[in-house]
């Protein structure tokens, strides 16, 4: 066996065993975002096909075990959604799974019922169908991964850019969403790479490595970096509504750097009392537009002092102190009887939620309800029954 081929024996074994491995272990995490980590366990058990059949192919085992080959052409149809859900998971850890939601495996279904005449074939059989050309049913799942394929990729990173980007979203600085916002762009980049080495050949190229193989680098690659950040974070590697949100945006150890701060006590209580009276008279929450810097510019201190203080003195990060006053706001116009008439997302807009999303989790984590639970214990206790 050619020296390439062991080392890519090597490197798959290894990825099988820690994947294998690792999807248990994630699974039972405690105290995290028990949603996301099943959905990423269960994403790490989905590579274990196309892992293992690489590592047989590149051993050059294939005679030995010819009843693996095809077993892992219809696995993309299910990391797909995977994917999808484990994105979703992470930007938004309260949405249950429903039963629409099974609609999204339908293509990996149809594409195994599709297989079935070759799964069903004996090794041998196996050997022969595909020594000379592809059957017509791995044609048709190939050119089913490339719509498919690329719509997933596409909506999914468009989802996370989005997320990633509003500023009142505190989730949208979790280490973990930015982290699988990065790897979806290189998994784009990835399946770039892999057409065009797939195509390569036709115009007389030959390469070293083919697309298959490239794609199995790229999962090996994951759950190694997946790795690295379970060891290097074991606690924090998945954090859900369990841990503050301070902890979250500023780990412990950024949190150390407050130790040089030339702010003195007096000095924070007067940043403090100031940032307090500025809060209550201008309200300056109710710009939805409103972040760290612009607030900070507002009562004359740095962006960096008033991060230190909303840690240090309240107990907040600057997105969860903001939407405190925005909830408390929300909650004032909901009990005001001059605007019963206005519907829950008007009243959120008005108080400086940008998103029906933001606001219900922002209220949940204040209140313990949720806007309309809120707004039809208040009805009740007036005496009116909520619609």
């Amino acid at each position: 066996m050619p020296g390439r081929h062991v080392l890519l024996a090597f490197l798959f074994g290894v990825c099988l065993v820690q994947s294998a491995f690792l999807a248990p272990l994630v699974a039972n995490m405690k105290g995290v975002n028990w949603r996301a980590t099943r959905v990423l366990a269960l994403l790490m058990l989905s590579f274990l096909p196309s892992i293992g059949e690489d590592l047989i192919n590149a051993a050059g085992w294939i005679p030995r075990f010819p009843h693996v080959l095809g077993s892992s052409i219809t696995v993309d149809f299910l990391i797909a959604p995977l994917l999808y859900f484990y994105g979703r998971s992470l930007m938004d850890p309260d949405r249950p799974f429903s039963r629409r939601d099974l609609l999204q495996f339908v293509p990996f279904v149809l594409a195994t019922l599709v297989l079935v005449p070759y799964l069903m074939l004996s090794g041998p059989e196996k050997l022969e169908a595909t020594r000379n050309e592809l059957p017509a049913s791995f044609h048709l799942i190939i050119a089913a991964k490339i719509v498919v394929a690329p719509v997933y990729i596409t909506v999914i990173i468009r989802q996370l850019h989005r997320f990633v980007t509003r500023r009142d979203e505190p989730r949208a600085r979790d280490p973990n969403v930015v982290w699988f916002y990065r790897a979806m762009i290189a998994l784009a980049g990835m399946a770039v790479t892999s057409l065009i080495v797939g195509l390569l050949p036709s115009t007389g190229v030959q390469l070293p490595i083919d697309s298959d193989t490239i794609g199995a680098l790229f999962i090996c690659g994951s759950i190694f970096m997946l790795s690295a950040l379970l060891i290097c974070h074991p606690l924090t590697a998945m954090p859900g509504l369990n841990g503050t949100l301070a902890q979250l945006v500023v780990p412990a150890p950024l949190r150390r750097k407050y130790e040089t701060s030339p702010l003195n006590e007096a000095q924070k209580q007067q940043y403090l009392d100031r940032l307090v009276r500025y809060m209550e008279d201008r309200k300056p929450y109710l710009d939805m537009s409103l972040d760290l810097e612009k607030l900070a510019e507002s009562i004359r201190i740095r962006p960096s002092h008033m991060s230190q203080l909303l840690n240090e003195r309240v107990g907040m990060n600057f997105y969860e102190f903001v939407s405190s006053y925005r909830v408390r706001e929300a909650q004032s116009r909901i009990a005001d009887p001059a605007q019963c008439e206005k519907t829950l997302i008007a009243i959120a807009h008005e108080s400086g939620f940008n998103s029906k999303a933001s606001f219900n989790r922002a209220f949940k984590r204040v209140t313990g309800q949720t806007p309309s639970e809120y707004a039809g214990s208040r009805l009740r206790r007036n005496g009116a029954s909520p619609d």
